[in-house]
């Protein structure tokens, strides 16, 4: 009864004035099992989801968008994180789509680096500061007005002015203040200077524990022009990202599900 009622509800949407997109991937199962789900990011509505990740996703989404009178050249601004298959599904298939790489997906990457640098440090360090670091994980990730005393006393312990761990986090508080800038030419200015900075401090340290920031500057500056584009469009997959967690929480609550078309 509610596949029937769903299916006779999307026949007859109307997707004639879709004009910002957004995709994001869903873990359906255990193992690589994906979604992609695509949404009207500025009406905040679903508008396909379907089995896998690659670029053909992308064709599937523009058939189901043209089969409820919207139209693929509509698109002003496709919101994809950076993978290279969610930017070329846009690109060959909408011509005037910009692409926005969304800002908590970037913050992501450069998040993800400094976890990186803390596995990396725990490894080649003492087996005191090896076992602070362990457990420090979601600490490096806060504002430090967000700390509790247990974790600001935790970090003192690590001596940070000397912990490749610390330069990688005030990189990454360094790299987060660039969001409040007010115009792309500030926001622009900023991340090359930032990128110049990252590597900088790798070479002044030696430290070969830095890499994965140095890689993460990397991927700023070759996705910088889509990076910029947020300033223009404002467009962020936040809406995609709460969809994603309700989705996980419901699957969690029925134990997970056999078929993908439940």
């Amino acid at each position: 009864m509610l596949f029937r009622q769903v299916a006779a509800a999307y026949a007859e949407a109307d997707f004639s004035n879709v004009c910002g997109g957004g995709a994001d991937e869903l873990n359906s199962r255990t193992g690589h099992t994906y979604l992609t789900g695509f949404a009207d990011l500025l009406a905040q509505r679903v508008l396909l989801a379907t089995e896998g990740q690659a670029k053909e996703t992308w064709t599937r989404f523009l058939a189901a968008l043209e089969e409820h009178q919207g139209h693929r050249h509509a698109i002003t601004q496709a919101s994809v994180d950076m993978s290279p298959a969610s930017a070329a599904g846009s690109k060959e298939n909408c011509r005037n789509a910009a692409i926005v790489n969304d800002k908590y997906q970037v913050g992501a990457q450069v998040n993800a680096a400094v976890d990186q640098v803390r596995k990396a440090a725990a490894r080649r360090g003492d087996d005191t500061r090896a076992e602070l670091l362990k457990f420090t994980r979601g600490s490096w990730r806060k504002h430090p007005e967000h700390l509790t005393e247990k974790e600001r006393t935790r970090l003192a312990e690590l001596d940070t002015a000397a912990l490749c761990t610390a330069k990688a986090d005030q990189l990454r508080r360094l790299f987060q203040g660039l969001y409040r800038e007010p115009t792309a030419g500030a926001a622009r200015s900023r991340l090359q200077a930032w990128c110049r900075l990252t590597r900088l401090v790798a070479r002044q340290y030696s430290a070969p524990l830095l890499a994965p920031m140095v890689k993460a500057a990397g991927t700023v500056k070759r996705h910088l022009e889509s990076i910029l584009a947020h300033w223009k469009w404002g467009v962020t997959n936040v809406f995609m990202e709460g969809l994603n967690s309700l989705f996980q929480a419901t699957k969690r609550k029925a134990r997970g599900y056999r078929r993908r078309s439940t």
